[in-house]
C-alpha cells in the first residue's frame, strides 16, 4: 500500500509541476545535458536521498537502474517498473556483482544506466566505487545528476530519509561535467576520484537556480 501511495504522490507531483533543465555556461555541464538529451550510453549517479523523484525522471527516459531488493529500497524496487525503469537488483556493499554485470551488459548494448553514488546502506554522501568501475570497464562517462526545488518534504522511514518535491513546484534537473575513469586508474587511485565525485554532487545539489532561461525537459 505504501508503494502505491508513494507512486501516486510522485505522479501528482510530476503532473502539477514544471520540470526544467537550467541553461548552463559551463561546457562540461552542457556536454552532460547533450548526453542526456541525445540518449548516449552513460552512468548517471545521484545521492540516495534523492531517489524517489529520480525514479520518475529517469523512468520517463527508460533507464536501467540498480536497486537493492531488501529493506532500504525494497519499496522503490517494486515501484521502479511502474515508472518505466528496468531494474538490476543488488547492493554496492556486497552481493551486487550480478547487478554490476547486468549494468555492464546494458552499457555495452548502448543503454543508459543509473545508481545511487552512496548506495542504499550509506554512509550518506560517501561515494562508492561502483559508478567509477562501470566507467573504467566501458569507457563511458559518469554523469552526476541531482534535482532541486524550493519546496520539498522529507519522507522518513526506519531505514533512512528521502527528499521529495511538493506538488505545484518548479523542479530543476542539475547535471555536472562528465567524469571519465580510464584503464590506467589503479583501484587505490579511485579514492581521489570518489572525493571529486562527492564534491561535485554536493555542489550541484546546493546550486540555486536564479536564471529564468530554462528549457523544459
Amino acid at each position: 500500500m505504501f508503494a502505491i501511495i508513494t507512486y501516486l504522490y510522485l505522479k501528482v507531483v510530476a503532473l502539477t509541476s514544471r520540470i526544467v533543465m537550467p541553461h548552463s555556461d559551463s561546457p562540461g555541464a552542457t556536454e552532460a545535458y547533450k548526453v542526456l538529451i541525445e540518449e548516449r550510453p552513460a552512468i548517471f549517479t545521484f545521492w540516495n536521498n534523492k531517489l524517489p523523484f529520480m525514479l520518475y525522471f529517469l523512468g520517463s527516459k527508460k533507464f536501467w537502474i540498480m536497486l537493492t531488493p531488501k529493506r532500504k529500497t525494497e519499496i522503490f524496487a517494486r515501484m521502479a517498473p511502474w515508472f518505466g525503469l528496468n531494474v538490476s537488483l543488488g547492493t554496492l556493499d556486497g552481493g551486487g556483482r550480478h547487478a554490476i554485470v547486468s549494468l555492464l551488459e546494458q552499457l555495452k548494448n548502448q543503454h543508459r544506466v543509473a545508481l545511487a553514488a552512496d548506495g542504499s546502506r550509506g554512509p550518506k554522501n560517501e561515494c562508492k566505487a561502483a559508478p567509477l568501475i562501470l566507467s573504467q570497464e566501458t569507457g563511458y562517462p559518469v554523469i552526476p545528476i541531482s534535482w532541486s526545488s524550493r519546496f520539498t518534504l522529507t519522507l522518513k522511514t526506519i531505514e533512512g530519509s528521502y527528499t521529495l518535491p511538493l506538488p505545484f513546484s518548479r523542479i530543476y534537473i542539475q547535471l555536472a561535467a562528465p567524469l571519465y575513469v580510464t584503464k590506467h586508474h589503479k583501484f587505490e587511485d579511485l579514492n581521489e576520484v570518489k572525493e571529486s565525485l562527492k564534491k561535485t554532487l554536493l555542489q550541484i545539489e546546493s546550486t540555486r537556480v536564479t536564471s529564468s532561461d530554462t528549457a523544459a525537459s
